[in-house]
């Protein structure tokens, strides 16, 4: 990598750190840029260490699943040479009333970001220079270093820099990261230790005893290659496992609370290839963090309150697959099916009918798709084909089990590949607690409020995402009056982390088209109506938190 010749800093102000948060307001942030504070160009000196965070005594594991999210903001810094070979980012955060333990972070992930982008760093893993040296293969120019912000709520604010790396040759190269990670309380700005994520009095064996069966089910896969993509890891072994340190690197998952254990260079027994090796750690029963690591202080300038739901996965040792893969078909005509689909033990079995299909309803639907097709088949006498496929999958957030159905089918012709006929239709089923009873958009919402106004509101809000100027140029009435015909459609929802999903009986496309019939981008309205963010609706407004 070159000597960075310059640096530009582009600053992307976010108000909340959701995938989909809410639209930005013009502030001016405390946090000072490196025009502002020059001797922040050079590496900013490490704070010290002053112990770990201890968090509030946690006698039993967290039930609820329902955090509150924290309004820590950030901002985003761009750091790019004259010759455009580096092009790296990292974060830092404002908005925090303790100005010192906001300092405190910023001026550790910074000095964090620099030691990756110093031209001397090598990452430390053994052996890798004699590897690439052995290999005749060239560090690259090809060096990328980024930030990823994970947990953000229950005052925890869980982060990571990683940095990726390529050695070439002609017919050869060698890919290399190197992970990060820190986990604040920021009511002290502290580091989390991993072991206080367990609540008090759990097994202190827990962690290792976790990473012993794991590794022991990746061996057992057997081809590394394939180990590495089923379970996230190789299994291959440097020597015997003797247990986490301390010091554990992990970082906490947005959309679950668990942790995810990093092995890389400080975990040498285990074989990481010169790349980051993760296992995620499903701490259901034995976690804390919702308990131990929040507070009744308010910490952030901005106090508005938002909710988001944590997962909560089924057990997959009851999980039954029932998928079959292109095992339906006519012998004297081009159709294929494929039909997936696999249900839980825990999930209720009135529901658990929801993800089934039946052999009498794939025949009924394959028969009806026989139909059509034998209908397109005199227009195309070089022949078709067509493709059936049905799936249903389960999914749980909190007290909500969704289920997800889809039936699609398309044909094509079998020379030009053209598609002649395309037709799919999914439904989303929402189930609370032990209820049979499949929510409605009206039951998600309090009694009182404006449902329709808060969706159109949801609506508009989406295209911050896709910032289309068809859509920022539409007539007002035109797009209400889009919307109003969308809600009105609307034949399921699904409950997501931090956003509703909605699915509809008809084609959104077909409606946008009657709304904006000289619009050559249809999918910039359809898309805006997909889902609605609990932030845009106003979680006060939802009985979702009841």
């Amino acid at each position: 990598m070159k000597k960075i010749t310059a640096i530009f800093l582009t600053f992307a102000m976010i108000f909340a750190l959701a995938a989909c948060g809410t639209t930005p307001e013009a502030e001016t942030p405390e946090v000072k840029t490196p025009e502002q504070d020059p001797g922040q160009t050079a590496a900013a000196a490490a704070p010290e260490d002053d112990g770990w965070a201890k968090g509030n005594p946690a006698p039993v594991p967290d039930e609820s699943f329902v955090v509150r999210k924290n309004n820590i903001k950030y901002l985003t810094y761009s750091v790019t040479s004259y010759e455009g070979e580096e092009n790296s980012s990292y974060m830092q955060f404002y908005g925090m009333k303790d100005k010192a333990i906001e300092d405190a972070i910023n001026t550790q992930i910074r000095h964090c970001f620099e030691e990756l982008m110093d031209d001397s760093y090598v990452s430390p893993y053994p052996g890798l220079a004699e590897e690439v040296s052995s290999r005749g293969l060239k560090s690259s120019d090809d060096v990328y270093i980024g930030m990823i912000i994970h947990a953000n709520f229950s005052d925890v604010l869980s982060v990571s820099l990683y940095r990726n790396q390529y050695f070439n040759a002609e017919d050869d190269y060698l890919g290399n990261s190197d992970v990060r990670t820190f986990n604040y309380d920021l009511n002290t700005g502290k580091q989390i230790k991993l072991a206080d994520l367990l609540y008090d009095g759990a097994d202190p064996e827990f962690f290792n005893n976790y990473v012993k069966d794991y590794v022991a089910k990746v061996v057992a896969a057997g081809d590394p290659d394939e180990a590495m993509y089923s379970y996230g890891m190789s299994g291959l072994m440097n020597s015997e496992f003797t247990g986490l340190k301390e010091d554990q690197k992990f970082y906490i998952s947005e959309f679950t609370g668990d942790p995810v254990l990093v092995f890389d260079y400080d975990t040498p027994e285990f074989d990481t290839v010169f790349t980051d090796n993760e296992i995620t750690v499903d701490l259901r029963g034995y976690s804390a963090i919702r308990n131990r690591f929040v507070s009744s202080a308010d910490l952030f300038e901005d106090n508005t309150v938002r909710y988001m739901i944590l997962g909560n996965d089924f057990d997959p040792e009851q999980y039954t697959d029932n998928s079959n893969y292109w095992d339906y078909y006519f012998d004297d005509a081009n159709i294929t099916c494929s039909v997936e689909y696999g249900y839980y033990g825990d999930i209720p079995e009135d529901i658990r009918s929801y993800t089934v299909f039946d052999d009498e309803y794939v025949e009924t639907t394959l028969n009806e798709f026989r139909d059509i097709y034998d209908m397109y088949l005199p227009a195309y006498p070089e022949g078709l084909h067509g493709s059936a496929w049905m799936y249903a999958y389960p999914s749980r957030f909190g007290e909500f089990t969704n289920i997800t159905r889809q039936v699609g089918r398309s044909i094509w012709t079998d020379d030009t590949y053209m598609t002649v006929y395309e037709n799919s239709e999914t439904t989303d089923l929402c189930f609370r607690g032990d209820s049979t009873e499949s929510l409605t958009i009206e039951d998600i919402f309090k009694p009182g409020v404006d449902r329709k106004a808060l969706m159109k509101k949801a609506f508009a809000a989406n295209n911050r995402v896709y910032s289309s100027e068809e859509v920022k140029n539409a007539d007002p009435e035109q797009l209400d009056a889009f919307f109003d015909a969308v809600i009105d459609n609307v034949n399921g929802v699904y409950i997501n982390p931090d956003y509703v999903s909605l699915s509809y009986s008809g084609s959104l496309n077909g409606i946008a088209s009657s709304f904006f019939p000289d619009s050559e981008n249809i999918w910039v309205f359809t898309s805006l109506c997909g889902f609605m963010n609990f932030d845009d609706l106003g979680c006060e407004n939802l009985t979702i938190f009841d």
